[in-house]
């Protein structure tokens, strides 16, 4: 409503209502950002149909040109991918709309299984802007049979890289179908920022890229060609999709409104509860311990399951306790 008050991040997703959207959303939030408030999402309705509905067929320049950053997923579309307003197959211009945007010193997060190749079938437009943008060179649209046959191979971050990547993880294939990741290799001054290790986790044995990065004019460009819904975590602790978004977005200069938000969860206690004397005669101590402070409830009950005294029903800040019972019911009669 304001000057100041759009969201610097647009996350476009072209592959809507398709899945994907839960993995966006939660690496997002666990990393500080808010939807509305850090960023806006748009969706593509129909995004396999072709009927203009993508950010190119909808917007314009002036409207997208407050966002300083692109967050761009395609899953495994393999069809109608950021359209050339071609009208034999999507009446939407995205590619004309995104090349004017990325002229104005911008940043953009492509990811997609088979964006590239889709791209390098679309037309001389769509050609250029992988040509300009991505600045890798198409070598086919299935990695797997020149990686060894691996369905899930590890993504490591080469060591250096521009962007600051530091975690590596699982560019998950499917099963029992396998996903096409796009075989690609970087060109001109496009760096490899992420490689595809061999079977056994090495690196340094194929030059085709798991991750990009080309600055053209003042623009950053990085690259994945698998989409971002299909980074999964290998056996480190965390969770791999939302560490490298982190570490992109932070080289994109963002950081989310609320700061250090993932913390470790708290070490959890024990739960017990024990009672001396036992037997006893009148009075007996009931000694307990919580896993952490919280509402704590200490009932005694007869055999036959009915409620005989509540000797606790509170929130208590403590993790251990002692209550008493004197052997009496609720209404102080002995039992």
């Amino acid at each position: 409503d304001a000057a100041g008050d759009q969201p610097a991040i647009l996350l476009w997703n072209d592959y809507a209502n398709r899945g994907g959207e839960d993995e966006w959303v939660f690496a997002m939030n666990a990393n500080g950002y808010v939807e509305g408030t850090d960023y806006d999402v748009y969706y593509t309705n129909g995004p396999s149909s072709g009927v203009g509905s993508g950010l190119g067929g909808r917007a314009t320049l002036p409207q997208i040109n407050g966002y300083e950053t692109l967050l761009y997923t395609s899953g495994d579309l393999s069809a109608y991918t950021i359209s050339n307003g071609d009208y034999a197959q999507d009446a939407g211009n995205d590619i004309d709309l995104l090349d004017q945007w990325l002229q104005n010193g911008k940043n953009a997060l492509f990811t997609g299984d088979d964006l590239t190749s889709d791209l390098m079938s679309s037309g001389g437009a769509t050609v250029n802007f992988v040509s300009t943008w991505f600045s890798v060179d198409f070598l086919g649209n299935d990695l797997r049979p020149v990686i060894g046959s691996q369905p899930a191979p590890l993504v490591l971050p080469i060591a250096g890289n521009s962007v600051n990547l530091t975690t590596e993880f699982i560019a998950y294939g499917g099963c029992l179908g396998y996903n096409t990741f796009d075989i690609v290799t970087p060109n001109g001054s496009c760096e490899r920022i992420a490689e595809f290790a061999d079977a056994s986790g090495n690196g340094g044995v194929y030059s085709y890229a798991a991750g990009t990065y080309n600055a053209v004019n003042g623009s950053n460009v990085v690259y994945f060609p698998v989409d971002f819904m299909y980074w999964y975590n290998t056996d480190a602790p965390g969770n791999a999709r939302a560490a490298v978004l982190n570490d992109i977005l932070l080289f994109f200069g963002h950081l989310g409104s609320i700061v250090n938000p993932v913390v470790d969860a708290p070490e959890l206690g024990v739960f017990a509860a024990k009672n001396f004397p036992n037997p006893f005669n009148p009075l007996t101590k009931i000694q307990w311990t919580i896993p952490q402070a919280g509402d704590l409830s200490i009932k005694i009950f007869n055999v036959r399951g009915e409620l005989v005294n509540t000797l606790v029903d509170e929130a208590v800040t403590t993790t251990s306790g002692v209550a008493e019972w004197a052997g009496k019911d609720n209404s102080g009669s002995d039992v």
